[in-house]
């Protein structure tokens, strides 16, 4: 599993990691180049995708939009890393599938969406293991994505679908205040859309509190084998969403279309079958309720939503429990020592025959429940699929806690390597927002527990059962009012994104005292046509048809090969050297002795282990005619390709050991300053990667160029030029070369040459570079960048 930020999604989608995933997936916005990309560029089976677009300020407390985005993406990440571990995707699909018409099952997802979001949400605002941080950046997401009040239009119509959806959602996750006006009957702004809605909606309205309560209940965190516990927990919830469809808003439908034909429409329900048997979609089964035919209450969805992924179209990810082997009401169901369950049996008419009352959650009877199993014939640890021990479903999972950890050692979140599963399902549209939930808009309620239930904590996975008359411990409950955020609780998302801006923006303060040493330099020496830094031509825009569709991480990861090459050779290392431009040793440095002409003082050497060195390096990139592609229509790869890449992976390779790299080209005879050394090289990456081509080789001005940068730094420099070494005057190159107090290197890109047949001018400069390497074909670069990292170790 892989997190990655990208425009290319809304809000946040997990997606198995292929580009037809990428290309097709409703929450996905690739073009099949991008989604290649990207798949090559990551070493996973599935993608959690966090949307890189702004964070909408308008609807948060914050109005620093570094920090609201650095806020808005760890809450969606959050949200993601929940449904990954603790939401049974697989045992979703197959349920609804068994349970649930197809006509309706669209509706029933949004049902799931919304107690799946509610409970696995409440779980890491209320719970041990999740830190306060991760509490306020679930309720910052879901205060962006609800819609309020003051965002709807005046007199709005709410369908009983609507309604209901509005009511779950405001109970369970994040109050919006709509459900409370829409109730009042003074309030003008929202109304149902007709009388049979109204009726049905407050005919519905104490079922629905009772599913918040028992959703809430059902809880993974009830035992120390908290990974073995949260998928059976999921189920328990789908199932019981799944009857609060069958068993109370099916019948209050078929009762407001055709109250005459009430008692007919639930004998199956009577006898105790399956809702697949009434409704399963084969034809043979009864009619489907009339979403607002013939003037009943309609389920039809008008409100626009948020856009995060339906629980539907989740890839199934992990092992997951036998659904048929959890039992709604029985905690405990899949870790009992030998599979089977010890508090429940089901007789073949699918009544209960139990010991004592508590399987039986909110006191109501499991007739949505296969019927499959029996008192002497329960499900084994085969049948049911279910670990032996909480580590094997843990294997590869890490904890939350440390997810987003700070410097300063905040508890933070982590996201945790999964396993691998199946395939997504069946999509549909998500209509209802998810939001953190609040104390204002649910109830507060009470568990009952077994007496006798044993090694199980205070807060239990069961559902309350209402004939219990015992006391029961609270349930744990939203904890967060919408106002009751502040920018303040936002610090270490604050500190992070000012962190993340300096490192994705230039270091104008290093840049500007980068230009000054060159134009000091300058004003001391000149360098050929350049007498000061206004006359350079820096990070010069290039040709938009000239630049390559870049895939970036596909050189980061060259870069981090010839990175680790450089690295060792550094390491193994153990010549001295010397440190430059101090104010006071024994040894005068001849690089910098015209500093004394003008009173700076900066002239002195230190010696310094090896280990220690500081290193400057001087890219030279040939952008000169004979570079282009039309000098060999036969080569798969023109040498400008060759060389542009050379250059952005070696500059890559070093400024990962923290080694500062400048990088200057020539192109139509113009030498230019294509990179400052305090310009990271991905913020030139089209400077760099550009095929541009054009002029003759003018090596000898950008080498006088080369050497005044290298002698504006104090520290130990290295130039390296990357041509075909076809230079307009020979001579004048090797004076530079000549003239150079830092070693002057070459690759020497031929490709359009037979191997060991070098062009005839660099066989002329072979003498005269202090160290050369020749690339005949594309494939050799790796190979050739990693014989230049160990030129640092030389010198």
């Amino acid at each position: 599993m892989e997190v990655r930020v990208t425009e290319n999604v809304a809000t946040a989608a997990v997606v198995p990691a292929s580009a037809e995933a990428l290309v097709d997936g409703e929450q996905t916005e690739f073009s099949p180049s991008e989604a290649s990309n990207l798949v090559e560029s990551v070493n996973a089976d599935y993608l959690v995708l966090v949307t890189g677009r702004a964070a909408p300020l308008e609807s948060v407390c914050l109005n620093d939009q570094l920090t609201a985005d650095s806020a808005y993406q760890f809450g969606l990440t959050i949200h993601e890393t929940l449904h990954i571990l603790k939401t049974a995707f697989g045992a979703l699909q197959s349920l609804t599938e068994d349970r649930v018409e197809p006509a309706h099952r669209e509706f029933v997802h949004e049902l799931i969406n919304i107690t799946e979001d509610g409970a696995i949400e409440n779980e890491a605002m209320t719970g041990d293991d999740f830190s306060q941080r991760s509490a306020n950046r679930l309720t910052l997401i879901n205060e962006a994505l609800t819609q309020k009040p003051d965002e709807y239009p005046e007199d709005h119509e709410f369908s009983f679908g609507d309604a209901l959806l509005k009511a779950l959602h405001d109970r369970l996750i994040y109050d919006s205040g709509v459900t409370d006006l829409l109730l009042d009957e003074t309030d003008t702004q929202f109304t149902f859309a007709t009388d049979a809605d109204r009726k049905a909606f407050t005919e519905i309205d104490a079922a629905i509190d009772q599913l918040a309560t028992d959703i809430l209940s059902l809880r993974s965190d009830a035992t120390v084998a908290i990974h073995h516990h949260d998928k059976a927990a999921s189920i328990k919830r789908i199932k019981r969403t799944i009857r609060f469809w069958n068993e109370d808003l099916k019948p209050l439908l078929a009762d407001q279309d055709d109250p005459e034909g009430d008692a007919d429409a639930n004998d199956s329900d009577e006898a105790g079958e399956p809702e697949s048997q009434q409704s399963g979609g084969d034809g043979d089964t009864e009619t489907a309720p009339e979403d607002g035919s013939d003037g009943g209450p309609s389920l039809e969805t008008t409100e626009s939503g948020d856009s995060r992924q339906s629980v539907d179209q989740y890839p199934t990810i992990g092992d997951e429990p036998d659904p048929d082997g959890v039992d709604e009401g029985d905690e405990d169901s899949t870790d009992t020592s030998d599979g089977t369950d010890a508090t429940d049996t089901t007789d073949d008419t699918g009544t209960t025959d139990t010991s004592d009352d508590t399987d039986d959650p909110a006191g109501e009877s499991p007739a949505s429940e296969p019927a499959e199993t029996t008192g002497e014939d329960t499900p084994t640890d085969d049948e049911t699929d279910t670990p032996d021990t909480p580590e094997q479903t843990t294997s590869g999972q890490a904890s939350l806690t440390d997810f987003g950890q700070d410097d300063d050692g905040d508890d933070g979140e982590t996201t945790p390597d999964t396993d691998t599963g199946g395939d997504t399902g069946p999509t549909a549209s998500r209509d209802e927002p998810a939001a953190p939930d609040t104390a204002a808009g649910a109830p507060e309620v009470e568990t009952a527990q077994e007496a006798t239930a044993p090694d199980t904590d205070t807060t239990s996975n069961q559902p309350p059962t209402e004939e219990e008359g015992q006391d029961s411990p609270e349930v744990p409950s939203p904890v967060h009012e919408p106002e009751s955020l502040s920018s303040a609780d936002f610090e270490s998302d604050r500190q992070q994104a000012a962190e993340t801006a300096a490192d994705a923006t230039v270091d104008e303060t290093a840049l500007e005292r980068d230009l000054e040493a060159i134009d000091d330099q300058l004003a001391v020496e000149g360098a050929g046509q350049f007498a000061a830094v206004e006359d350079l031509d820096i990070l010069p825009e290039p040709d938009p048809r000239d630049v390559p569709d870049i895939d970036w991480a596909t050189i980061e990861g060259s870069a981090a090969l010839v990175g680790g090459t450089l690295a060792k050779e550094l390491r193994l290392d153990q010549q001295t050297n010397h440190r430059d431009g101090l104010s006071s040793g024994s040894t005068i440095n001849v690089k910098t002795a015209y500093r004394l002409g003008y009173g700076d003082p900066r002239t002195f050497t230190e010696t310094l282990p090896g280990d220690e060195k500081d290193y400057f390096l001087v890219l030279i990139l040939d952008r000169s005619a004979s570079m282009g592609p039309s000098y060999y229509d036969d080569e798969a790869e023109s040498k400008i390709s060759v060389a542009t890449n050379g250059v952005a992976r070696f500059a890559l390779a070093c400024e990962s050991l923290d080694i500062d790299v400048a990088i200057i080209d020539f192109y139509r005879d113009d030498v230019r300053l294509v990179k400052p050394p305090a310009v990271e090289t991905e913020f030139a990456s089209e400077q760099i990667l550009s095929t541009e081509t054009g002029g003759k080789t003018p090596l000898a001005e950008a080498l006088s160029l080369a050497r005044t940068l290298a002698d504006s730094s104090p520290r130990e420099s290295l130039i390296i030029s990357m041509t075909d070494d076809k230079p307009s005057d020979i001579d004048a190159v090797a004076s530079e070369i000549a003239a150079s107090y830092d070693p002057v290197c070459s690759l020497t890109i031929a490709t359009d040459c037979k191997p060991g047949h070098p062009p005839e001018q660099a066989e002329t400069l072979l003498r005269e570079y202090d160290q050369t390497t020749t690339v005949y074909d594309p494939s050799q670069l790796e190979s050739r960048l990693d014989e230049l990292a160990s030129l640092l170790s030389v010198y």
